[in-house]
C-alpha cells in the first residue's frame, strides 16, 4: 500500500472499519508494513463480530500468503498475536484463512535444528516455542499438512540379541 494510506490508518485506525472489503484491507496494510500490525489488533476490542472475522480474516492472509515466504518470523508473530488474543471470531476466521492447529508441532533439539528452511512446498517456520532440558517445541503455522488419522506403517525392534520386528501395511481404495 502507498505510504500516505499507511499513515492515514496509523492516524486513524478505525477508519477501515467502514471499509467494503475489511479482510483485504488489513491483509494490504499489514503485508505492506509490519508496524500496522499492533493497531489492526487494537480494532479488534470495539469491533462487531463480523468486523473481528474480517480483520482474523485478513490477518490469516497477510500472515500465509504474503509474509510466510517473505518474512517467516513476521508471518508467526501474527499467528501468536493473533492467538493471544481475546477475540474468538477472529481467531475462528484466522485459523479458516491459515489451517492453523495447535496438535501439530515438531520436536528439535534445543538449538532449534529441524525446522525446515522451505523447499518444496514453502517453509514450516514455528509459531511459538516451548523449551525444555531436551529440546524445544514448535508449533507450525501455515502449509503444514493434515493428517487422515491412518496409520499406514507400524513397526517396531527390540535388543541386540534377539532382533524382531514387525510392520503392519493398509490400503484405502476407492471405486470410481
Amino acid at each position: 500500500m502507498p505510504a500516505a494510506t499507511i499513515n492515514n490508518f496509523v492516524a486513524n485506525p478505525s477508519s477501515i472499519l467502514g471499509a467494503a472489503d475489511l479482510a483485504q484491507t488489513v491483509r494490504d496494510l499489514v503485508a505492506s508494513d509490519s508496524s500496522t500490525l499492533s493497531p489492526v489488533l487494537a480494532l479488534l476490542q470495539g469491533a462487531s463480530g463480523d468486523q473481528q472475522s474480517a480483520i482474523g480474516s485478513g490477518l490469516g492472509q497477510a500472515a500465509s500468503v504474503l509474509c510466510l515466504r517473505t518474512d517467516p518470523n513476521f508471518a508467526a508473530e501474527i499467528q501468536d498475536r493473533v492467538n493471544n488474543s481475546q477475540s474468538a471470531p477472529a481467531k475462528t476466521a484466522y485459523a479458516a484463512i491459515t489451517g492453523d492447529d495447535k496438535n501439530r508441532t515438531l520436536a528439535t533439539n534445543a538449538s532449534g535444528a529441524g525446522i525446515s528452511p522451505g523447499g518444496v512446498g514453502g517453509g514450516t517456520n514455528p509459531a511459538t516455542t516451548t523449551g525444555n532440558a531436551t529440546g524445544s517445541t514448535f508449533t507450525f503455522s501455515a502449509e503444514s499438512v493434515r493428517g487422515n488419522g491412518l496409520n499406514y506403517f507400524s513397526g517396531g525392534v527390540t535388543g541386540i540379541s534377539g532382533v524382531t520386528s514387525t510392520t503392519t501395511t493398509a490400503a484405502q481404495t476407492t471405486s470410481p
